[in-house]
């Protein structure tokens, strides 16, 4: 059980260094050609979860490695036939440096709370993105963008 605690362990200070280290995430790169593109994992908002200021998500990895994502999400609106991100309505925003686990085969949920960053959101379809690695060892893993969208009446 104590080699278990201290892999675990390790392995979130690896993917807090790694956060550490890449670039931020930005508009640009949530292009449609960029998300959903990782065949072993999906993220999809949970329908009767939906309010104003908040959804949850369900994760699944199929893959063989270990699957992760952080506290980051962006949330855009579909307007004018584009997406566009939301603007925060805050300044210096910042995210903590988490690591949450996907086991293979086991969904996993996350609620979702943006009244903070965005407040309360008006009717209409967005969608809610998440960075999700894929993590093979130290140093090695792959960054991909999930993504879901959802309807506010």
């Amino acid at each position: 059980m104590k080699k278990f605690n201290i892999f675990t362990l390790l392995i979130v200070f690896a993917f807090v260094f790694m956060l550490s280290c890449s670039s931020s995430i930005t508009s640009n790169e949530t292009s449609e050609n960029n998300l959903n593109n990782f065949p072993d994992a999906s993220m999809v908002v949970i329908e009767d979860t939906i309010t104003k200021t908040g959804v949850t998500v369900e994760f699944e990895y199929t893959g063989s490695n270990q699957g992760q994502y952080g506290a980051w999400y962006s949330i855009e609106v579909y307007q004018d036939d584009q997406w566009q991100e939301l603007p925060y309505i805050i300044d210096n925003v910042a995210f903590n440096a988490m690591a949450y686990l996907v086991e293979t085969g086991v969904k996993k949920q996350q609620v979702i709370v943006w009244e903070w960053l965005y407040g309360e959101l008006a009717s209409g379809r967005y969608r809610v993105t998440i960075n999700f690695i894929d993590h093979v060892g130290p140093g090695d893993y792959s960054e991909f963008l999930l993504s879901s969208e959802f309807e506010i009446e």
